[in-house]
């Protein structure tokens, strides 16, 4: 998260004296038989990588949770309960915020501690797939009853969920307008994974993203990417 250092929060944070942190995930390693190799800092989000590794002809199917055994939640609670143990912070009012890594974390910390956090703003990053048994719905049910996936169309029919509560839920696919006159609202939607990609172009779509990056955070398409500039 420390590449939102220079978006402006320090300044607004003066402005109406708010307290602003900037926590850091440690690196992710992932080790493949005898190899290990890094893949940079990642927040245990519940991003499952499925995959395959070539080696000697052979194909070997991976699957492998970033950052597994690391207790981000409970480190990014215990740095709450140090700021309120030494400040004076209004717990009715902790939100978080993050890019990529960060959003899908900040995404877990709103369906696993929500009780915590008022609000989250997810920026690049959507739910960890790992994270499906946690989801609103299936919190409340106590077990898996609803399928969630980072693509449209995972829920087709209408389902009457039952919770431990004794209360019914009825589940419901997600509707979209059926033509944007916008290619600017077609392509935000396609870069949240909320359209088909049979239906765009993934050049097209990638551009509009990098754009984006390029416009709002220049300092992560070069420390991530090394990507100094970026012309259509």
């Amino acid at each position: 998260m420390t590449g939102l250092t220079n978006v402006g929060f320090k300044e607004i944070a003066d402005q109406h004296g708010w307290i602003v942190i900037y926590p850091q995930a440690t690196v992710a390693t992932a080790t493949i038989l005898v190899y290990s190799m890094s893949i940079g800092t990642a927040w245990n989000a519940g991003i499952t990588v499925n995959t395959t590794f070539e080696y000697s002809g052979y194909s070997l199917p991976i699957n492998l949770t970033v950052n597994a055994e690391v207790d981000d939640a409970g480190f990014l609670l215990a740095i709450l309960d140090d700021l309120i143990a030494n400040y004076n912070v209004d717990q009715n009012n902790v939100f978080m915020t993050g890019f990529s890594m960060g959003g899908f974390m900040s995404n877990r910390m709103a369906i696993e501690h929500g009780d915590r956090i008022r609000a989250i703003a997810s920026v690049s990053g959507t739910i960890g797939n790992d994270m499906t048994s946690r989801t609103f719905i299936n919190r409340l049910a106590g077990k898996k009853v609803a399928g969630v996936g980072n693509m449209p169309g995972v829920t087709k029919n209408l389902v009457w969920l039952k919770t431990k509560a004794n209360l019914l839920l009825l589940d419901t696919p997600g509707i979209l307008w059926p033509k944007f006159e916008s290619d600017e609202v077609s392509c935000n939607l396609a870069s949240m994974s909320a359209i088909k990609t049979e239906v765009f172009d993934n050049d097209h779509v990638a551009c509009h993203i990098l754009n984006k990056l390029s416009k709002y955070y220049p300092s992560k398409l070069s420390s991530r990417y090394g990507i100094d500039y970026f012309d259509n």
